[in-house]
């Protein structure tokens, strides 16, 4: 089993190699994690025994993680991105390597002035994929081969829906799944505040919008129904669904999704440009 090296132990970070674990893609014996400080490789190797951490304050620990890895996944924050590929570059071997990173908005070709040889994969995963439910876009550089590709597809697919998209496309997933997750949150604490306010507890409010939404994307995926036909289909001549519907549409929900996504996507942009 190849070792995977996560440079950044944050919550996304956390997120896919923890679920690799759980699903038993692989084992903590074949995860590195790389942290700032101690205090937080203390807390991840309490966390999850096995698990091998490397201080990366320093470019000592970024030398480390990466012979101790095959694949390396870069789970920082685009600002910080810039130093850790110049130091990574000193290390990579390319017959050995496959640099993954998650860092978003920031292009392979644009990586790839850093990282001049190695394979490098570009990919976008979102939250959901902590509990196997989530979606991750992928997209090779010029250096991965279609093998390669197919590696981290195999890999992200263990955690939820992984889809193979041209780059053009990832700042549109980035977007809709990316930050998917918080819009539909939003739209879950407005389900379960009506719960309340006509007389349900916050617990069972919160449970049975929470249902509503998941049962609904599942009869979408699941059931290959499209989601305008599973509106139609609940919404019955002269009733309270389309009452509901109607309330909706006169308060732009179409508009305010596909709003959030542009202005979310605007955004990675922005962040993307400040860090170069």
């Amino acid at each position: 089993m190849k070792t995977i090296g996560f440079i950044g132990g944050g919550k996304m970070g956390e997120a896919i190699f923890s679920g690799l674990i759980r699903t038993g893609a692989c084992s903590a014996g074949d995860i590195a994690v790389s942290c700032r400080t101690n205090e937080k490789c203390s807390v991840l190797e309490a966390k999850y025994p096995g698990v091998r951490t490397y201080n990366t304050s320093g470019e000592e620990g970024v030398a480390a993680i990466t012979a101790d890895s095959d694949i390396l996944v870069i789970a920082v924050h685009p600002g910080e991105g810039n130093a850790i590929m110049e130091q990574m570059e000193k290390y990579l071997d390319p017959a050995r390597h496959l640099v993954v990173s998650i860092m978003a908005g920031v292009t392979t070709d644009y990586m790839e002035t850093f990282i001049k040889n190695t394979p490098l994969v570009r990919v976008m995963p979102n939250t959901p994929l902590s509990v196997g439910e989530g979606v991750t876009g992928i997209c090779g550089g010029k250096n991965a081969s279609p093998e390669q590709v197919e590696e981290v597809v195999s890999m992200f697919s263990n955690l939820g829906l992984a889809v193979v998209l041209p780059e053009k496309n990832i700042e549109a997933l980035t977007g809709v799944s990316g930050c998917g997750p918080a819009f539909c949150a939003q739209f879950l604490c407005g389900l379960a505040d009506a719960g309340v306010a006509l007389g349900l507890t916050r617990d069972i409010a919160i449970r049975i919008a929470a249902q509503t939404l998941a049962g609904t994307g599942k009869m979408v995926l699941e059931g290959n129904v499209h989601p305008e036909v599973l509106k139609d289909g609940v919404c019955s001549p002269g009733g309270s669904t389309i009452a509901g519907c109607i309330y909706l549409e006169q308060h732009a929900i179409r508009g305010a999704a596909a709003g959030a996504v542009q202005a979310a996507v605007n955004r990675v942009k922005a962040v993307a440009e400040e860090a170069k």
